[in-house]
């Protein structure tokens, strides 16, 4: 029998390792991370290549992840390269040269795993939707002709379009605005005044994320593990957010369990 790429990536998942014995949605983030994080030459890849390379402040955020995780994990630092990359590593992707869109099929297939799991059970969480069967005569300028949606939490009608970026360049934040707007024009056309948009994301730059934030569009940014975010973060606006408990501001984990107030 023929195995998918979708089932590879959730094995992964499920064999990586957790503190508690098995993947539960307190730990969902270390076998995300266990599943698709990997190492850029001696260094956790938490910045693009060159920022490892030349920046000491970047470099040394990827000492400071490397050991919270362990931490995380209860193991040394030096252990952590052989658990990471699980995806990559298996034969199915261990010849391609260019990781993105494997990256980013396997963050959207974990987010929407994390989702049907432990989210609630009222929605159909559902991945790679074609836009147009949902948002008919939907304009998505510099996207496919044909462009699908992530993940779509679905009960009767669209309820939240859940965008999966694993990081994100600095200069096309202004495609998550563009594509929010969208999405919520094309919602209220079927009088669907209460679809939610959200962007997960692993991005470490606090910048980058602050952008998002200002965002008024975006319903909330959901970091795939906010505590290490912050733990890595010097200040900014970011934590001045997490500070005042802001719900636009979400930890995976609580994005998950709020999905019951939909």
């Amino acid at each position: 029998m023929t195995v998918t790429d979708r089932e590879l990536v959730i094995q992964e998942f499920d064999n990586a390792r957790y503190p508690s014995g098995g993947s539960t949605l307190g730990e969902s983030w270390l076998g995300i991370y266990q599943t698709l994080m990997w190492y850029e030459g001696p260094l956790l890849h938490i910045k693009e290549s060159n920022d490892l390379r030349k920046s000491k402040r970047w470099q040394e955020a990827a000492r400071k992840a490397e050991l919270y995780i362990s931490n995380a994990l209860g193991i040394a630092p030096a252990e952590l390269p052989v658990l990471v990359d699980r995806m990559m590593k298996l034969p199915r992707w261990s010849q391609v040269e260019q990781r993105n869109n494997p990256l980013g099929n396997g963050l959207r297939t974990l987010v929407g795993e994390v989702l049907r799991r432990w989210g609630d059970t009222r929605f159909d969480y559902r991945q790679e939707e074609r836009t147009v069967l949902w948002f008919p005569g939907i304009q998505m300028p510099g996207r496919s002709a044909d462009p699908k949606i992530d993940v779509l939490a679905v009960r009767d009608q669209p309820k939240a379009v859940i965008s999966c970026k694993w990081s994100y360049r600095h200069d096309r934040i202004s495609d998550v605005t563009n594509e929010c707007q969208e999405y919520k024009a094309a919602a209220m056309k079927r009088q669907n005044m209460g679809l939610k948009y959200y962007l997960v994301t692993n991005e470490f730059d606090g910048q980058r994320l602050d952008k998002v934030l200002n965002q008024p569009c975006v319903d909330a940014l959901v970091h795939i593990h906010l505590p290490l975010a912050l733990h890595l973060l010097d200040g900014g606006t970011l934590l001045m957010h997490a500070g005042r408990g802001d719900r636009r501001l979400l930890d995976m984990a609580e994005f998950v369990a709020m999905t019951s107030e939909w």
